[in-house]
């Protein structure tokens, strides 16, 4: 008895990635089919939605070393020197592909009182661009001053993987301010990028006071509100995260308590943590990383250092250890897919 092709493929589309590779090789219809671009798109679209095959991309902070890990098995398998240059990489297919370089194209006034920049600082964002069905990278470059004023300027270029593979400026960049340490206040949720921020030049004791958003299909920027019930005064600070898809806002308090809340069509309060979260002390630093299957516990990362299992049911919580983990980790999370970084 013959199975029809639209099974087969229908069967494949929710497999994961290494087993679909080692697949290919039963017949040449297969592998055929497994790397056409609507094949690739379905099973990235059935995994994203199943919430099945995340991984973890770890980055170790006192090396040049990236580690990825799968969530079912949380132990760190592959690893691989870190790019000298912006690059873009799949983990699961372990393709790459360094980006073409870009100037900054502004120019900065002439006159006395913007002779003194003192630093400058630059933002990247990755997303896909449904509209015309393309992955994209934003870069923000940042000049800040030294003047009395401190003067500030910026420039906005994305860059296009599929469809011209160079980069070309974005013009309408509001002046609102990506907060302190960018890495730390960053979402990336599919078609867009988040940032918190602030109308403020920034400082170190500055909190940010705001959300902007970086649409990949408009390539252009918006501000979302936070939650209505949200209230400053009761929290150290807040932070973005993404679960299940939506865009996610933290509050942390004191050290030891954590609320979530999840943005669907307008934002819910999905959880308080107010256990100790299984570790002495964190800073301030606080991720939420991935859902577990059930969807009744909440994986977060504290201080780029320690992983914990929250159970939002039963206000608990535990600690994850990565076997072979590095100390102090950079932490991205990852669908994965046959997505190539080949043009």
């Amino acid at each position: 008895m013959l199975i029809p092709a639209e099974i087969i493929t229908d069967i494949l589309s929710r497999l994961p990635v290494k087993t679909l590779k080692r697949f290919r090789c039963v017949s040449k219809s297969w592998c055929k089919e497994t790397e056409s671009p609507y094949f690739i798109n379905m099973h990235l679209q059935k995994l994203t939605q199943a919430r099945t095959n995340l991984g973890l991309i770890l980055g170790d902070r006192s090396s040049t070393k990236l580690y990825t890990v799968d969530l079912d098995k949380p132990n760190p398998t592959n690893s691989m020197e870190l790019f000298k240059t912006i690059a873009l990489y799949n983990p699961c297919t372990r393709e790459y592909k360094i980006l073409p370089s870009t100037l900054f194209e502004l120019r900065i006034p002439s006159g006395k009182e913007y002779d003194k920049f003192c630093w400058e600082r630059t933002l990247y964002g990755f997303g896909y661009d449904p509209i015309n069905e393309d992955y994209k990278v934003v870069k923000i470059v940042d000049y800040y001053g030294n003047t009395i004023d401190r003067c500030f300027f910026s420039e906005v270029k994305v860059y296009s993987l599929m469809k011209s593979n160079s980069w070309k400026r974005i013009k309408g960049y509001p002046n609102y301010y990506a907060i302190f340490q960018p890495e730390y206040h960053r979402a990336n949720k599919g078609d867009a990028v988040h940032w918190t921020a602030s109308t403020e030049i920034i400082r170190r004791d500055l909190s940010p006071t705001m959300i902007v958003a970086f649409g990949f299909g408009v390539e252009g920027f918006r501000i979302i509100a936070k939650p209505a019930d949200y209230l400053a005064n009761e929290h150290d600070y807040f932070d973005l995260g993404v679960l299940g898809g939506c865009l996610c806002l933290l509050c942390a308090k004191m050290c030891f308590r954590v609320q979530i809340w999840a943005m669907k069509d307008s934002w819910s309060k999905l959880c308080t943590v107010v256990s100790e979260l299984q570790v002495d002390r964190f800073n301030f630093y606080v991720r939420t990383l991935a859902y577990s299957k059930s969807e009744d516990k909440v994986l977060l990362e504290l201080d780029k250092t320690f992983f914990v299992l929250c159970d939002s049911r039963m206000r608990k919580s535990e600690l994850v250890k990565i076997h072979g983990a590095p100390e102090m980790v950079t932490t991205e999370i990852f669908v994965g897919s046959l997505v190539s970084t080949k043009k």
